[in-house]
């Protein structure tokens, strides 16, 4: 996900006053918009898709970290247990 600065920075008065065009502008361009108030960034808009997107990778990385962990405080487990255990916890 490629940032522009120019065209990805936006003052909170232009996010209210022109929504449907921000709305089109990142769900075309799978980019980010950088919201600001007061010269300030105070937060961030992105569309669905992208949004879903990061969820998943940062889930993703949530799981590796537990396997990380597991590997070097505990026994290493068999594929059965591991299959049980993301099956309990996650649903998988």
């Amino acid at each position: 996900m490629k940032l522009s600065l120019k065209e990805d920075i936006n003052s909170l008065s232009y996010f209210k006053s022109h929504f449907n065009d921000v709305l089109s502008q990142t769900k075309n361009k799978k980019r980010p918009l950088i919201i600001t108030q007061n010269g300030k960034a105070a937060g961030v808009f992105l569309d669905i898709d992208t949004w879903e997107v990061l969820i998943k990778k940062i889930n993703l990385l949530r799981l590796l970290y537990e396997g990380e962990v597991s590997l070097r405080e505990k026994e290493p487990k068999s594929l059965e247990e591991v299959e049980t255990y993301f099956n309990k916890k996650y649903g998988f």
